[in-house]
């Protein structure tokens, strides 16, 4: 249990680092597109060819660093898949070592019951009467 407590705390650390990895990826080829939109309203409105060239070396770059990020969260997310199945592994293994670590310990013994062993029932039934007897005094 504590184990387990200490894989899930450890899965939910590395999906929250993922998904901020993530994200961040996202709002950044958000932004560079904007930037891309912009550029082509600029051509768009009658500048010169050198923008035109800025804009090709522009669209190449972020072509070149889309691919990238997308390998980046391919490889994140095989990353995940395989912390996630080695929790589920390491979780069958755990129950496994529980069950043979129960299936190897033997019961307690039962506890003997001293008094049983030592006052004969005759007697026994003596002390209950003298007691009642005493408490009827008192």
């Amino acid at each position: 249990s504590e184990l387990e407590k200490l894989y899930e705390e450890r899965m939910r650390v590395a999906r929250r680092s993922y998904k901020t990895q993530m994200a961040d990826a996202c709002k950044k080829i958000a932004g560079d597109h904007k930037r891309y939109y912009a550029k082509m309203l600029e051509l768009e409105t009658g500048q010169s060819g050198s923008v035109l060239q800025e804009l090709r070396d522009t669209v190449s770059k972020q072509a070149k660093m889309l691919k990238a990020q997308e390998h980046n969260m391919s490889a994140l997310r095989t990353q995940l898949l395989e912390a996630e199945t080695k929790v589920i592994d390491d979780q069958y293994s755990l129950e496994d070592s529980e069950a043979s670590l129960k299936a190897e310990t033997p019961p307690p013994p039962p506890e003997p019951d001293f008094l049983a062993n030592t006052i004969d029932p005759d007697e026994h039934k003596k002390v209950i009467e003298e007691k009642d007897r005493l408490e009827k005094r008192c």
